[in-house]
């Protein structure tokens, strides 16, 4: 009964990918000697790398999650994107938010992983979030992904001032549509926006405005649409 050998049988458990059962002695093995946390947490976050490294996302996340387990603060360094693209890959957004967030505190540089996290949010229907993880990586994304995050600010924008409409914040709906029609994204939302600010404005008493953003709705459908 001695830690020790909770230690050594814990290790062997997580060599074969056994991870609750290698969790499990690993937490006995600290019961006896609190000093072992460490030991215990790079052994499975050692197994977590392996398991990555052979695109293997079901034995990676679970040696990750038992290491955070038995050590909340222990650093995901080389896995926690991996882990958190794993969760995506498997339509587990929610999962995947708090290895980004670590991916990110590691690669504060890094406008990849920001994006991803954004998408992530935006899969959720977090679209508040989203939007300003969108806005914030805007500026730092390559010149060939800037067209797909403008589609993304575009849309969140788009679906973020229908909501505020209807809650009665006109002041905020006007805000957003205005970001769709400056960027032009989505396209196919453009006259919509234009016609949603046109009635809005026209709701205010604010009938020049409206009759200009009505002009923008023909421009944008040319002709056709939404006022045919």
């Amino acid at each position: 009964d001695q830690a020790e050998t909770w230690l050594r049988t814990a290790h062997a458990f997580a060599r074969v990918n056994r991870i609750d059962e290698a969790r499990e002695h690993y937490e006995a093995a600290i019961a006896r000697d609190p000093a072992l946390a460490d030991q215990a947490a790079s052994d499975l976050l050692r197994v977590a790398r392996r398991a990555v490294e052979r695109r293997d996302g079901m034995v990676a996340s679970a040696a990750a999650d038992a290491a955070l387990r038995i050590q909340p603060g222990v650093s995901l360094s080389g896995v926690a994107v991996d882990l958190a693209r794993f969760y995506v890959r498997s339509a587990q957004p929610a999962q995947a938010l708090p290895y980004f967030q670590k991916a990110l505190a590691e690669n504060e540089d890094d406008p990849g992983i920001l994006l991803e996290l954004a998408l992530a949010h935006e899969q959720l229907g977090d679209c508040e979030r989203a939007l300003a993880f969108f806005e914030q990586v805007r500026p730092l994304v390559a010149a060939n992904r800037r067209s797909e995050v403008d589609w993304q600010v575009g849309n969140c924008s788009f679906q973020l001032a229908r909501e505020a409409s209807e809650r009665g914040f006109a002041d905020e709906a006007l805000r957003l549509y205005r970001a769709v029609t400056d960027l032009g994204e989505p396209r196919n939302l453009v006259g919509q926006a234009w016609f949603e600010t046109a009635e809005t404005l026209a709701r205010r008493g604010e009938c020049t405005a409206a009759a200009a953003a009505f002009e923008r709705v023909i421009q944008a459908e040319g002709g056709t649409g939404i006022l045919s």
